[in-house]
Formats: structure tokens, sequence, C-alpha cells
């Protein structure tokens, strides 16, 4: 049997199940013209036939992410997180320093696990050096305030490279907060995490 007609097609180098099954319907349409009802119905039945076995796999369910993961549960990961970055200076923006600190305290009130990162200028408040009685207006003193979050259980940050430029010891760090590490400052972080900078 001669065929007048060439068919001439592109394959992609690389096929999705969805594109063969196209190339093979296009095949199937194109030569049905020419050949006979025999040989029609037998390329009808191996289209059929590839049809069913490309798509067979597309009920077969993936294993989730968590399921091939090999971390442990952490509780941190269901946890709500707000973590409060100080980076005024205290003495010379008070207001800002304050609002950062009230805010923590309204966090710890809805339930959210509080995390305050004291960096920049900021860094100068949890320190010996800073002033027990310095106070924003009528507000209770800023480190009275640091105390009480620290009992509520929130955790209190310093940044080592802040500390560092701004030439503060961690012996000068006052017993409620700590010089704080990238993973540690980091456990914090995560898509439930809230971020506030005063």
């Amino acid at each position: 049997m001669k065929l007048e007609r060439h068919v001439h097609l592109h394959v992609p180098r690389k096929l999705n199940k969805y594109q063969v099954i196209q190339t093979e319907l296009t095949i199937f349409f194109d030569m049905k013209n020419l050949m006979n009802q025999t040989n029609r119905s037998l390329l009808s039945l191996i289209a059929i036939f590839g049809t069913v076995v490309l798509t067979a796999g597309c009920n077969t369910p993936l294993a989730s992410p968590a399921a091939n993961s090999a971390q442990p549960d952490n509780s941190k990961s269901t946890a709500k997180i707000a973590l409060i970055s100080i980076t005024s200076d205290p003495k010379v923006d008070p207001q800002a320093v304050n609002m950062g600190l009230t805010f923590a305290g309204f966090c710890l009130d809805e339930g959210y696990q509080v995390a305050i990162f004291f960096n920049v200028k900021g860094t100068t408040l949890p320190t010996t050096e800073f002033p027990d009685d310095f106070a924003y207006q009528d507000h209770a003193p800023m480190k009275t305030q640091l105390a009480k979050l620290k009992e509520r259980g929130a955790e209190l940050h310093v940044c080592p490279v802040c500390m560092n430029d701004l030439t503060i010891s961690d012996t000068q760090i006052i017993d409620e907060a700590f010089v704080t590490s990238k993973p540690k400052l980091f456990a914090n972080l995560g898509s439930d995490t809230m971020v506030f900078t005063y």
C-alpha cells in the first residue's frame, strides 16, 4: 500500500503524559483516512490502551513531604510566635521602645510565644549600664518591664554583632536577657511568626 501523505511530527525531547496522549491522537487522526477499516480498528485499540496505561498513575497518591521528613515533631512549629525587634535607642526614642515592650505584653496576653530581639541601638537597653529607673512618661521603668516579660515567658535576645559595634561585653548583659545566636533567633521565625519593629 502506497501512502500519498507523510506525517511529520515534531516530538519534544521530554514529553509529559498529556503531550504523549495528544501526539498519539494526532497520529491516529492523521492516519485514519489512509488506512483500511481493520488497521484503523487496531490503531484505535493501541491508542486507547496507551491512554489507559499513561493515565493509570494519576490516581496514585503522592507521599506527603511530612511523611518523608526525618525531622522530629517540633511543638514550636505550631505555636503562634511574635518577634518584637527593638532597634531604637531607648534614651533617644523612649516612646518607640516602650511601645515595643507594651506590645510584647499584649502578645503574651493573647497566647503568643514572644521573643524580643534587641539590636542596633536597642542593644543598650538590656545592659547593666542602662539606668534601672529610666521610664517613659508614667509607664513602669523599662528594665522593670523586661523583668516582668521574662517572668511571663518572653525570650530576651541580644544581638552579638550590635554588642560588638557598641563595645558591649557579655558581662554587661542583664540576667533576664542572653546573647543570642543565629539558631536561637531563627528558631522563632516561621510561617506563623509576626514580626514588629520599634
